[in-house]
């Protein structure tokens, strides 16, 4: 692979998404900390609409083609798997 190769893939990677976060952090004790982070709802809205699209284009559902299931069947019939994956991406990506 040649270096203009090489920099037009690393090119096409896309950027990281960037959360805007309130963090507040308290001193319990000469050693421990207490931290306070609060996720605005357009941030964890972002991380909703991308695991609605992860799990409509792995999922089939009868009655639908892959990848073709509407959002609010998916967001009804998977709302457990979706609140447990937004969860863990927002405190992934928090951290």
């Amino acid at each position: 692979m040649s270096d203009e190769t090489a920099t037009a893939v690393a090119d096409e990677a896309p950027a990281a998404y960037k959360m805007s976060l309130a963090v507040e952090i308290e001193s319990t004790g000469p050693c421990r900390r207490h931290v306070r982070v609060k996720v605005p709802q357009t941030d964890i809205e972002h991380f909703r609409t991308k695991a609605v699209e992860e799990v409509a284009e792995n999922t089939a559902v009868p009655g639908f083609r892959a990848g073709r299931v509407p959002r609010g069947l998916i967001e009804k019939k998977f709302k457990k798997e979706l609140s447990d994956q937004v969860r863990q991406q927002v405190l992934l990506t928090s951290l």
